[in-house]
């Protein structure tokens, strides 16, 4: 209970952080509403000015909106009030495009687009963006971000034909969220550093290949890293439930709830040497619980795509994986069929015998007992809490607009008292 309210009051603190700093000051901020002020969305942006609030009432948007300048943009309500963009796929338009810093997204139901949300600069990448409490179904991508320092939090991303959230953006959270049956992925962390993956139900991910074959799954990380990756439920993806791919080196998967995948962690075999691919190095793997899926590890040793270019020479390899941090390593659902002798160590929790998986990876601290993972019950806590955060940003931006336009037409009671 310590640890849940010392996360909850971290969450609710860092709400109330966005909020100041998203909140309209009334001497040089306003809020522009849409219909009220402008027909579309994309005119309410374009006759705001920096720290500006535009806010969308219920309603269906059809057009791909830019962002690039730092504003707040709020919708009524992320059911009701819809925003269906543009199917460009080679340009990958977004529905929300954010180009610039300091830009919040929250509130608002988008669909059938390219991609749901696109954070992409134009000559730099936008910085300090959050895109927070949203329901993003059916694009051909939900969130793809390509910024730095970015806040993903609360959000629904579901039904996307490729991945539900691809990250390529240094010191960045993708925590909270809902990503469910999107085609190729759940979650792709790909070149960048310092990423944390935390407290996000990520489930029904992943798909097949022409051939048949499994392809892809639930979190997948590659390219550099550090990554922080705990307390998400992944479960019943097809292909893996984690995935480490080139290159992920001085990564943490820990406290995770990975049950019922395909694979459940998949080492992924690449070819070293080209660009800034090598072997990862430094990451660990422990206090998760690897539960009923069909496979719980691969360690792949070949390169699946060789026999595409039998005539390229290459050399190949894995990412290096600790599978416990010393002293406690994981909890295996099929430890007592492979073990059905092995006996717990005095009252310590752990197995006897070491966990293998092949001759080079092994767990040396097998738990006998499940871990308890509380943050994946704060989720609907997180959820509810972004909710309250965009109601908020609403309330408060309706407060200021409603109060300046009494001002403007002479209906503030302090101006028409008489004297």
């Amino acid at each position: 209970m310590k640890k849940t309210a010392l996360v909850l009051t971290l969450i609710l603190a860092l709400l109330a952080s966005l909020m100041v700093g998203v909140q309209p000051a009334e001497s040089s901020s306003k809020t522009i509403v849409v219909p009220d002020d402008y027909s579309t969305i994309q005119e309410a942006i374009d006759n705001a000015v920096d720290g500006d609030t535009v806010f969308v009432k219920r309603g269906t948007y059809h057009e791909s909106v830019t962002v690039e300048k730092p504003l707040t943009l709020t919708g009524e309500s992320n059911q009701e009030t819809v925003i269906i963009g543009e199917q460009v796929v080679i340009s990958q338009r977004g529905a929300i495009r954010v180009s610039a810093d300091n830009v919040a997204i929250s509130g608002f139901a988008i669909k059938d687009s390219d991609v749901g949300v696109l954070i992409e600069g134009n000559e730099r990448v936008p910085f300090e963006c959050r895109i927070i409490g949203n329901n993003i179904v059916n694009n051909g991508a939900g969130i793809v971000s390509r910024g730095d320092t970015v806040y993903i939090s609360g959000n629904n991303v579901a039904g996307s034909g490729g991945y539900g959230i691809y990250v390529s953006s240094s010191n960045t959270a993708v925590s909270g969220n809902r990503i469910v049956e999107n085609g190729y992925a759940g979650i792709i962390a790909d070149g960048c550093i310092n990423v944390t993956l935390s407290g996000n139900t990520v489930t029904g991910n992943g798909g097949n290949d022409n051939n048949g074959i499994e392809v892809r799954g639930g979190l997948f990380v590659r390219w550099n890293g550090p990554f922080y990756i705990y307390e998400n439920n992944v479960a019943g993806n097809d292909g893996y439930g984690i995935q480490f791919g080139e290159s992920c080196h001085n990564s943490t998967v820990y406290k995770n709830n990975i049950e019922r995948n395909s694979i459940g962690i998949n080492l992924q075999n690449f070819v070293i040497g080209e660009g800034n691919e090598g072997i990862g190095l430094g990451n660990s793997v422990f206090q998760n619980n690897l539960v009923d899926n069909v496979q719980q590890v691969i360690v792949e040793k070949e390169y699946r795509y060789a026999g595409n270019s039998p005539d390229y020479a290459f050399v190949n390899g894995t990412d290096v994986v600790s599978w416990d941090n010393g002293t406690l390593g994981n909890y295996w659902s099929d430890y007592k069929t492979k073990y059905s002798n092995a006996s717990e160590v005095d009252t310590s929790g752990l197995w006897e015998t070491a966990y293998e998986i092949d001759e080079s990876n092994t767990d040396r601290y097998p738990l006998v007992r499940p871990v308890q993972i509380s943050a994946i019950q704060l989720l609907t806590i997180i959820l509810i809490v972004a909710a309250v955060a965009t109601a908020a940003f609403a309330g408060a931006g309706l407060l200021l607009y409603h109060r300046n336009r009494r001002r403007a037409t002479g209906t503030d009671m302090r101006k028409t008292a008489q004297p």
